[in-house]
């Protein structure tokens, strides 16, 4: 299990972008998103869905079987 804090997503999301060496366009393509979508997320808007973030956290390698618990 991984665990984040709410407020910290979107870093922990450049993080495993940047380990990857993948630009935001790379993520957003291997996502199914949009480039604007992955800034978004990147700098901690959390008004996207939640499917989006399955999407970008499958595409980042999480797998199904790892558990991301979002904390306060």
């Amino acid at each position: 299990m991984i665990r984040v804090a709410l407020g910290n997503i979107g870093p922990f999301l450049k993080d495993m972008r940047l380990g990857n060496q993948w630009t935001q366009e790379n993520l957003a393509v291997m996502a199914g998103v949009s480039v604007p979508t992955i800034h978004r997320l990147e700098r901690g808007d959390l008004t996207v869905k939640l499917t989006t973030l399955a999407k970008v956290s499958v595409a980042l390698g999480v797998s199904k079987g790892m558990r991301i618990e979002l904390t306060p």
